[in-house]
């Protein structure tokens, strides 16, 4: 699962930091690090249980205090919650993106 923050170029508006939370199936997984503007950032990379699974992604905002990022507050706008179904020796890629745009920001999704 990779995301990325991007900003569209002369775009003057800020595109804050984003810490994100990955739960399956409604339990939680693990809290990232803050996610760096314009690179992919590698969320989650595991196994998971052969089956349907239902994989949300909470984005919040990064503040630092000292020297490390802690979760601030969640964002307004969420991504859409992912859908994966798992097979024996599958793998399964998510990839999307939010983008700070001119005149608004919002994700873009990439189907693999």
């Amino acid at each position: 699962m990779r995301f990325k923050l991007s900003r569209a170029p002369m775009t003057e508006r800020p595109a804050y930091y984003h810490i994100c939370k990955l739960y399956v199936d409604g339990e939680f997984k693990k809290e990232t690090a803050v996610v760096e503007l314009d690179k992919w950032f590698k969320l989650y990379s595991g196994p998971l249980r052969i089956g349907e699974h239902e994989i949300e992604i909470l984005h919040g905002y990064a503040i630092k205090e000292g020297k490390e990022w802690k979760w601030k507050d969640k964002f307004r706008k969420q991504p859409r919650k992912f859908h994966a179904t798992i097979t024996r020796s599958s793998t399964t890629e998510i990839r999307y993106e939010y983008k700070v745009g001119l005149f608004g920001d919002d994700y873009e999704y990439y189907e693999k």
